[in-house]
């Protein structure tokens, strides 16, 4: 959760806990674990974008998929450097 709340510095800590034991809800009972911390991370980082927008408007972030890792405004598509 410590690197959402940095990533999401406008979300509230207790609207991150509750975003992480939903998305872990989803998956339990489910018989495979082992991937349940990257599926959860995932589901959650989106999650985390679309409050983070609701709650900011536009701001600046780092995309970690960027292979340039240049910051870019959030719901922004990100234009490939050639």
């Amino acid at each position: 959760m410590t690197n959402s709340a940095r990533r999401f510095p406008h979300v509230s800590r207790e609207s991150i806990e509750s975003a992480v034991q939903a998305e872990h809800r989803i998956f339990d009972g489910r018989p495979v674990r082992a991937y349940v911390p990257n599926l959860v991370e995932r589901r959650l980082r989106t999650r985390l974008q679309t409050i983070s927008r609701d709650v900011a408007g536009p701001c600046l972030s780092l995309d970690s998929n960027s292979q340039s890792g240049l910051p870019h405004t959030v719901g922004d598509p990100i234009q490939p450097i050639e």
